[in-house]
């Protein structure tokens, strides 16, 4: 019977078939214990050797794996009428690991490790579909400590262009016919963002952080948004937290349309586009 991995990653264009079997045998191995280290997955130790072999091998690359993976999901995602691609940062922690190389530093200054940005695809009903796009990177360690610096330069020399990226990659990689609806938290509430082309059908929906100017420098968003009239109610269980017991919520939900105005020190903002949009809030 033909297994998972090699009916996922059946189109990775590797050296040889002895690499793509290595490769398959690695993944179902991981999946079945996705918490373990490589040595007790792989089972043996000749089978560890080997896996730390293939991954060592300069024949395989990360990009021919994830290729092979992000085939697979776009033929999943072909499938459907509407998906959301949910973009978002986490960081791998290698600390412990001092001999490895090729790392720097993460949020906490004294860690060592990488930053990989996702988007993964998911249906409607959040059943995930797979990654159209990741981005894995290391800091520059001069820049450490240099966060004023840093808010100087173009947005292009930032890691914040990632979420602009991965918008263009998504929408160029997905069918023009299947609604495309990104989802990011506070940390993608961008203008570069908001400003970044989009074709017909591709949506975003971001969760705010920043207290816009809107419609044309009359008003505020959180105003705009408390002057809409309650549109709904949505009623939900909020799980117990802490010393708060369980209880039930009933949000009332309002929505208007705005013109979001190009930030207050933007170089040249008389001449920059004012942006539609959708603002909501459940409250």
């Amino acid at each position: 019977m033909t297994s998972w991995a090699a009916t996922e990653l059946q189109s990775v264009t590797l050296r040889d078939a002895r690499l793509r079997n290595r490769l398959f045998r690695m993944v179902d191995r991981l999946i079945a214990q996705p918490t373990a280290s490589i040595p007790a997955a792989s089972g043996s130790w000749a089978a560890t050797k080997a896996a730390y072999r293939f991954l060592a091998s300069p024949s395989v690359t990360p990009e021919a794996i994830r290729a092979a993976h992000q085939h697979a999901t776009l033929a999943r995602i072909a499938a459907q009428s509407t998906v959301l691609v949910i973009q978002d940062t986490t960081e791998l922690d290698f600390t412990r690991h001092p001999a490895t190389s090729g790392l720097d530093y993460r949020d906490h200054p004294k860690h060592q490790g990488l930053k990989v940005h996702s988007a993964l695809a998911a249906t409607t009903d959040g059943v995930p579909l797979g990654l159209v796009d990741q981005f894995v990177w290391v800091r520059d360690a001069a820049q450490m400590g240099k966060k004023r610096q840093r808010a100087k330069r173009a947005v292009t020399d930032k890691e914040r262009q990632r979420w602009a990226t991965s918008l263009h990659v998504t929408q160029h990689a997905i069918p023009a016919d299947c609604r495309v609806v990104t989802v990011a938290d506070r940390e993608a509430d961008l203008s570069p963002l908001f400003a970044a082309e989009r074709r017909v059908g591709v949506d975003a929906l971001i969760r705010a952080a920043q207290n816009r100017r809107v419609d044309a420098d009359t008003r505020l968003l959180d105003d705009a948004i408390a002057a809409a009239p309650v549109r709904g109610t949505l009623t939900i269980d909020v799980p117990q937290r802490d010393e708060h017991p369980a209880r039930r919520a009933q949000l009332a939900i309002r929505w208007t349309s705005v013109r979001l105005c190009p930030p207050q020190h933007a170089k040249g903002r008389a001449t920059l586009p004012h942006i539609p949009g959708q603002a909501a809030v459940a409250e």
